[in-house]
C-alpha cells in the first residue's frame, strides 16, 4: 500500500510542477510581449494608434519578415507605400522607426517617397 501512495504522490507532484511552470511561462511571455503599439502619422498628425496583442508581437519579433507585412496592412487604408519599410532607406528618411524602449513602431506616411497618393 505504501508503494501506491508514493507513486501517486510523485505523479501528483509532477503534474502540479508542470502546471505551475507552464503558468509561470505564460505570465512571463505575456509581460515580455505586451504593450507594443503601431502609430501611423502624417507629419505631426496622428492618423491611427493601434495596440498589438502579445501573441502577435511575439510572432512578429520572432520573424522580422512578418513585421513588414503586418505594418503594410495597417498603413494600406491611408496610403500606398513606395518603399519597403524594412529597408535602410525607409529608416534613413524617417518613413519607419522602431522604438524598442517604448515598444512602438512608427510609420510617418508624409515621408513616403514619390508622393503621398492617399486613398
Amino acid at each position: 500500500m505504501w508503494f501506491l501512495e508514493q507513486v501517486l504522490s510523485s505523479f501528483l507532484g509532477c503534474i502540479v510542477g508542470m502546471i505551475f511552470s507552464y503558468l509561470l511561462f505564460l505570465l512571463y511571455t505575456k509581460r515580455k510581449f505586451s504593450g507594443w503599439k503601431v502609430v501611423v502619422k502624417d507629419g505631426e498628425k496622428e492618423c491611427v494608434k493601434r495596440n498589438v496583442g502579445p501573441k502577435k508581437a511575439e510572432q512578429i519579433l520572432d520573424d522580422p519578415s512578418d513585421l513588414s507585412v503586418f505594418l503594410k496592412g495597417i498603413v494600406s487604408p491611408y496610403c500606398n507605400l513606395k518603399e519597403d519599410l524594412m529597408s535602410e532607406k525607409a529608416i534613413e528618411i524617417g518613413l519607419f522607426s522602431q522604438r524598442i524602449q517604448d515598444k512602438t513602431w512608427v510609420i510617418d506616411i508624409s515621408k513616403n517617397p514619390g508622393g503621398l497618393e492617399k486613398k
